[in-house]
Parts: C-alpha cells; structure tokens; sequence
C-alpha cells in the first residue's frame, strides 16, 4: 500500500511533467495584424480569429496605431476578420505552417457594414473549410451585416435579395413559405414539391425526411451568423443535392458579444420585436441567446401570420478543443389563401377566392457539435441532433368537382330530407345560378343523406397532420499536410440519419360562403359517401421509417499559389420502410412497402487562380435522392465550366 501511494505520486509526477514538456516542444506561430485605413494610415479596429482546424475563437483589438499581434497559436489554417464602424469588414484566410511570424495588412475601405468571406467549408460539419479560390464552383455568401442591410424577413428573402441566381414565387401566399429556385432547382415547403437543394445548419440537414421539404419559417433569422450557397450536385451534402446546397453557421456568444433588442413595424399591421444576447467568459465559456416575435395581418383579407422564434447556444473551448450544444424552437401560425381568379383581383386586389388555409409548425430542435485538434494538421469534428417536427394544416379548397354539377335546387329526395331533420326557408323550386350565387342547400341536404355530396358540395377542407422524430450523427476526419510549397487537405466522414414519421390526412365537404369562408357538413372523404355508385375516401394514415448511412471522402491539392485539384465521394444508402394503417398489407390501394436506394456519387474538379481577381473552373459531378416517401428518385448530373 505504501508503494501504490508513493508509486502513483511518482509516476503521476512524471506523465504530468512529459506532458508538460510535450507542450512546451509543440511548435507554434505568430501572426501580426496591421490594419489601415484606405489612407494607409494605421488605425484602431477589432475582430475575431479563428482556427479553421479546431474552431477556437478569439477575440481582439488592436492598439491605436492598428497592430496586434497574435502569439503561441497552434499551427494550421485562420480565418480573420477586423472590422470597424464605418468601414467595410474585411475576411481573410491565413495558412501558419511555421514557427516564423507572419505579417498581414488590412485595409479597411469605407462603405456600408458587409463582409467579403475567403473561407467556406466544403462538407455539412464545420473544420474542412477551403479557400474560395480552391472550390471549383462559384460559391456565393453572405452574413449576419447582409441580413440586417438587407432588411430581409427570413432565409429565403436573404438569398433572394443578396445572391444571384436566386427567386422565389408566393404560391403558398405567405412571405414565409416561399418556393425559393436557383438555376432551375427548387427547395420549398410545399410537400409534393420536386425537391433539389439540400439545406444545412450547424451541419445538421433542414429538408425535413417527409418529402425532403424546407419549412423556412423553422430557421431562425436572428441566428444566422454566415449563409453559402454551394451550387452544383455537390455530393458532399448528400441526398438530393440536384441544385446546389444552403449551409448555415449560426452565432455564438464569442463572436457576437453584447445585448441588442429591435423593434419593427409597418404596414398591414406588422409588427416584430427581437432580442439576442451574447457573452464568453476567461474559463472558455460562452453563451448565446436570441428571441424573435413577429406578427402581421398581411396584405390580403384574412390572412394574419404569428412566428415565435427561439434560439440559444452554449460552449465551452481551449486551445484544442470546443464543444457547443444549440437549441432552437419555433411555434408558427402562417396563413396563406392561394390564388385568386382573375376577374376577382381586378375588383378587390386583396380579396381571396377560399379563406383559412393555415399551417401551424411547431419544432423543438437540439444539436451537440465537437471539434478536437488531435495534432499538427488533424482535427475531428462531429455532431448529433434530435428534432422534433410537427405540423398541422387546414386548406380549405373550391370543389372543382362541383363545377358542372345541379348543386342549386335541392331536389324532392333533398326536400324530404332537410325537412326531417328540421331545416326551413329551403327553396322549394327556382333556384338558379343567377338568383343563388352561394348554393348550400344540396350540400347540406346530400350530406344528410350521404348520398353525394362528393360532387353537389362546391367546398372541401382538406386537413392534414405530420410528427417526425428525426435524429442522427455525424463524425469526419480532417488532415492538412504540406509537402513543399504545395497543401493537402484530406476529408473523410461517415454519417447516419434515422426518423419515425406519422402521416395523416382527411378531406370534410363543405359549401361557400359569401364571405369566402367554408362551413363544413357532416361529410367525409372516407368511405362514407358515394360518386356515381362507388365509395369517396381519400384518406391516409401513413407510417414511415427511413434511414440513411453515408460515408464521404474529399481530398484538395493545392499546387503552387494557382491550381487546386479535388477529387471526392460519397456513398448513400437509404432504406425506407412504409406501414398504410388503413389499408395493410399491401395490393391495390395500399401504401405499404419496402425499398433501398444505394448510390455512390463522385466529384471531380480543378481551379486555376492566378489572382484574387480571376478563377478558372471545370468539375463534373453527379448526386442523387431516395424516393423520401413521396416523389421519384431522380439523378442529376452536373458539368460547369467557367470564368469569374
């Protein structure tokens, strides 16, 4: 026992003083910061530097004469930002591969507050990030000083607003459920929708497992720290990558210090209150917090939209390791009516042909990211999530199957009926389409008897409800080496994604009021009813378990200051089982099934970049998507060859 107490002392005594030593040898580098004025003049400012490999983050101003400089940092890849009030900040990505300082200059330019950013990172997870001028596509970015230059409302007004090749359409009718479209490739939140970019925050995917839709509403605007839009079927982002892919990196308490509360209103009764707070502490604690509350009663009749926004995050790092876990909740009400028949916008521009299509989100979402820098230009970054999703919708429609129907003189069957059930003041003969512009009385007499309200009904509310459970995780490695005066970076990453969803829809007849209202009746599209003889039911209890696992690989060259060379992959295969829990079992009629899509999608491309000011790129890539539920399982292929 004496030697076990003397002993372990010993030797604990001697690891602690080889790690010490261990430390002390590891080499390390210095950079220092001159930042200018466009006079040249020496000036003070601040800023962020951030080590690419580990995600440590730190903070600092420089002296009046604009000079700081950064001592002891771990060798690998920076990215800086110096910025000042007033001046255009400035990004850029500095490469420590030696103990030997380095200076850089930053000029400042006057102008409005916006960010030029140099680094992107090339897969979902954070710490594989390159050089624009190494990515053989035209990445386009944007930041938190875009959003608030930009007054954009949400995600997808951003990119609509600050990046080319991006429009959006309103057929939802709701600024926040747009169709957002970029060269021909959609990404919506409208489920049947062909769905073909891929949209990522905190490297967690945000197309939702049924029918890979995109609810904008769910992303937290005031969160949003940088956005890139990554054009191509990139393969690195994984299923349904057909157009390109969104990534989103989110605040934190390092990068975005202090407390800021705006409030906002304008016309058709909008009006929007938002708070973050951000703070870090010496111990390498950091925290974040935001809040968003935003109403309106939208420009046309009856169409209010509620959006409670909420989103924190806490971290924790040292010289090696950072460690963040995110929590975002959203509880909307979104109220869109859909088009209008022309001849009625040209009286009332505001005016909706059937009101009450609402959809109500609701979403709890938690994401655990880790980043270690393991050695010398090796780093481990990884995630796991849980969301939980769950929407209920009503849309209320015009039965076009009504169209050509007798749905105005309730007949002497119609008559017989109401009258048993104690309706008065029906007509008893001459009702037209010219003297009863809003027929319900066949409605409400059909659905009494059950007989065929499927098409003496002019309404129908269609009412649907979704929950998804949806939780994965994701691990990569990255290594960056530097053979001469050339640069390695070598990605490679694994990821499985798995989600339980519930489905379930029903259709209500019902008639129009003069106000554009629906007044459902006793009716259903569920067996119940008949059209020319045979049984009305649309409805669907859909169970679902998809599950997908990848493994993806990435590797650039960089030869020179000029040319870079990529070559990656990525495996995906996905396996969905479908239960129909109204009619098991399978045959006609059935949703039940089993499928497995497997695929492995390469990616080959090459940069030549003489200067700051001119890229030349050719790649070839190919991705693809699994029939998530609903919808075809296409593959797109993608060629690019261009200059910018």
């Amino acid at each position: 026992m004496d030697w076990f107490g003397g002993g372990f002392k010993k030797v604990a005594f001697v690891v602690l003083v080889a790690a010490l030593a261990l430390q002390a040898q590891r080499p390390a580098g210095e950079i220092r910061l001159e930042a200018k004025d466009p006079s040249g003049s020496g000036m003070e400012a601040s800023g962020k530097l951030q080590n690419l490999d580990s995600g440590v983050v730190r903070n600092f101003r420089t002296d009046p004469q604009g000079v700081h400089v950064f001592v002891a940092l771990p060798l690998g890849r920076y990215k800086l930002e110096v910025s000042r009030n007033g001046f255009t900040t400035q990004s850029l990505a500095i490469d420590l591969q030696s103990s030997a300082p380095i200076t850089r200059t930053v000029m400042l330019p006057l102008g409005a507050a916006s960010i030029e950013i140099d680094v992107v990172a090339t897969t979902p997870l954070s710490g594989s990030g390159l050089s624009v001028r190494e990515i053989p596509t035209p990445v386009q970015t944007a930041t938190h000083l875009d959003i608030e230059a930009s007054g954009a409302l949400n995600l997808s007004d951003l990119l609509n607003r600050r990046l080319s090749g991006v429009n959006i359409n309103d057929n939802q009718e709701n600024p926040f459920q747009p169709d957002l479209n970029y060269r021909g490739y959609t990404a919506s939140p409208l489920l049947g929708t062909p769905q073909g970019i891929s949209v990522y925050m905190d490297g967690v995917r945000q197309n939702q497992p049924f029918g890979d839709v995109v609810s904008w509403d769910l992303i937290p605007r005031i969160a949003i720290a940088e956005v890139a839009l990554v054009p191509g079927s990139n393969p690195m982002f994984g299923l349904n990558t057909l157009g390109g892919a969104v990534s989103i990196d989110t605040k934190d308490g390092r990068s975005q210090p202090g407390t800021a509360i705006q409030a906002s209103g304008g016309s058709f009764g909008r009006r929007a209150v938002e708070f973050e707070h951000g703070g870090a502490n010496r111990r390498g604690l950091s925290w974040y917090v935001a809040g968003n509350l935003f109403h309106e009663d939208g420009w046309r009749i009856a169409s209010p939209s509620d959006v409670r926004q909420g989103f924190a995050k806490l971290g924790w790092q040292d010289a090696k390791t950072a460690v963040t876990l995110g929590f975002a909740y959203a509880d909307n009400s979104l109220t869109g009516n859909g088009l209008q028949e022309q001849r009625f916008l040209a009286r009332d521009y505001a005016s909706g042909y059937t009101l009450g299509d609402v959809t109500q989100n609701r979403s709890p979402f938690f994401n655990l990211s880790l980043r270690h820098a393991v050695g010398s230009g090796l780093t481990f970054s990884g995630n796991a999530y849980f969301r939980f999703i769950r929407v209920d919708a009503v849309n209320p429609n015009l039965n076009v199957h009504s169209l050509d129907e007798s749905v105005y003189q309730p007949s002497a069957a119609d008559q017989a009926a109401l009258k048993a059930a104690g309706y008065t003041g029906y007509p008893a003969s001459g009702a037209t389409a010219s003297n009863t512009p809003f027929p319900f009385w066949r409605c409400i007499a059909q659905s009494l008897q059950l007989a065929a309200p499927f098409d003496r009904c002019d309404g129908v509310i269609t009412s649907s409800y979704t929950r998804q459970n949806n939780y994965g995780l994701t691990g990569q490695v990255t290594w960056i080496t530097s053979p001469g005066r050339n640069r390695n970076q070598f990605t490679a990453g694994s990821a499985w994604d798995r989600s339980s969803l519930t489905f379930q829809q029903a259709a209500q007849f019902a008639y129009i009021n003069p106000d554009y209202t629906l007044t459902p009746v006793n009716a259903f599209e569920d067996g119940s009813t008949r059209s020319n003889g045979s049984p009305v039911d649309t409805r669907v209890n859909l169970h679902g378990l998809p599950r997908t696992w990848s493994v993806y690989a990435t590797d650039t060259l960089s030869v020179g200051k000029a040319w870079s060379f990529t070559v990656s992959g990525r495996y995906n295969r996905t396996t969905i089982d479908n239960r129909d829990r109204i009619t098991p079992g399978g045959g006609d009629g059935s949703l039940d099934g089993q499928y497995v899509f497997g695929r492995l999608n390469p990616a080959v491309g090459v940069v030549y970049s003489p200067t700051h000011l001119l890229s030349v790129y050719a790649s070839y890539s190919e991705s693809s998507r699994a029939g998530a539920l609903c919808g075809a399982q296409p593959r797109a292929r993608g060629r690019g060859a261009a200059s910018q």
